[in-house]
């Protein structure tokens, strides 16, 4: 026969592990649904990561496309500002000789050419920059060298003495001339009784009339030169 306090204590100590026991399986149970509720969250942000991943890689596509659109279209547009400028010269340089062509014409019609200048240097003063290689033609088609001087616009002013030096008659164009040109011009052709000839209208046919009216005088000279010895 058991003693009462060992039965007690037997008791006690089934009821204890009963207890744990329903403790125990509902420990399991709480663990089961947290490792499948865990498992499911890394399956989302598995599946996110995923995602995301896939978005960035197909943004970086996107973006070296640009990239590659981005640089053709640099190679195209320094190809076409190429293309325009040599377009642009073209028509410059076909419009200077379509008026050149033009000047010619015009002066074989209105104003022709009936002096000869014996290989004398002309020196033009001032006059349009669009128009110098009108008046050089002109000048060499009579037989003369051509220099030019824009007048103190834009060249040195010691250049003009130089020029003046230089040249056998000078063509002042005054409305296109500096002032302290205009009066270096005078004031020189004065001082060495050089031909000079002033003219406002800055085109091909006053210089034409321009040179005939110094072969002009050149005739006039000599007249009176001949006159004076006989």
């Amino acid at each position: 026969m058991k003693h009462p306090a060992m039965h007690m204590m037997q008791h006690q100590t089934g009821t204890a592990i009963g207890v744990d026991v329903v403790r125990f399986n509902d420990l399991i149970k709480e663990n089961g649904v947290l490792a499948r509720a865990l498992g499911k969250a890394q399956e989302r942000c598995s599946r996110l990561i995923a995602e995301q991943s896939a978005e960035i890689e197909q943004i970086y596509a996107r973006l070296e496309q640009f990239r590659t659109r981005q640089a053709e279209l640099e190679t195209l547009n320094t190809q076409l500002r190429q293309q325009l400028g040599e377009a642009h010269h073209g028509l410059s340089m076909r419009a200077q000789e379509d008026a050149v062509k033009l000047t010619r014409q015009e002066l074989s019609k209105e104003t022709p050419i009936t002096v000869h200048l014996h290989q004398k240097t002309v020196l033009c003063v001032g006059g349009h920059n669009g128009n110098v290689t009108n008046y050089r033609n002109v000048i060499e088609e009579a037989g003369g060298f051509f220099a030019h001087h824009d007048g103190g616009l834009a060249d040195n002013q010691s250049a003009l003495d130089a020029s003046l030096v230089a040249a056998d008659l000078v063509i002042c164009q005054t409305g296109c001339m500096s002032h302290n040109a205009y009066w270096r011009v005078k004031d020189f052709c004065k001082r060495t009784g050089k031909q000079c000839v002033f003219v406002e209208n800055p085109s091909t046919s006053s210089l034409t009339r321009s040179l005939q009216q110094i072969a002009g005088d050149d005739r006039a000279i000599k007249r009176n030169e001949n006159q004076i010895a006989s």
